[in-house]
């Protein structure tokens, strides 16, 4: 399930409208209706405040959505957040992967020429 239906679901739950949802965000109704559609992005700081006027948890929701949250910065501080997506960090690995077999293939390839050469 995508965000934007969630939070469609939660503010129907809620028997809202997106008018009122937007006039809480003090975002237009149509950036609203885009937010529901997957068509706009939502910040951090607005989805924070959807979770506590439609009464959902966030985190909940974006694990969910296969993205993670690593509270902690580069110094190991607990003051930045950084977004994964786990889709993201897997084609990334996948791509790593490869490239790393391919490297070693062409090491071995290397190594059989440089044998061959020797026996000569």
């Amino acid at each position: 399930m995508q965000l934007g239906t969630t939070l469609k679901r939660k503010r129907e739950a809620k028997k809202l409208s997106q008018q009122e949802v937007a006039d809480y965000l003090e975002i237009s109704q149509k950036t609203y209706c885009n937010m529901e559609s997957d068509k706009s992005a939502i910040s951090i700081s607005q989805l924070a405040s959807l979770g506590h006027y439609l009464d959902f948890d966030v985190m909940e929701e974006l694990e969910k959505q296969g993205i993670v949250f690593n509270q902690n910065n580069k110094k190991g501080d607990n003051n930045g957040i950084v977004l994964h997506n786990l889709e993201e960090i897997k084609a990334l690995y996948d791509r790593l992967l490869s490239e790393k077999d391919m490297r070693l293939k062409e090491k071995d390839e290397m190594i059989d020429f440089l044998k061959n050469q020797l026996v000569k």
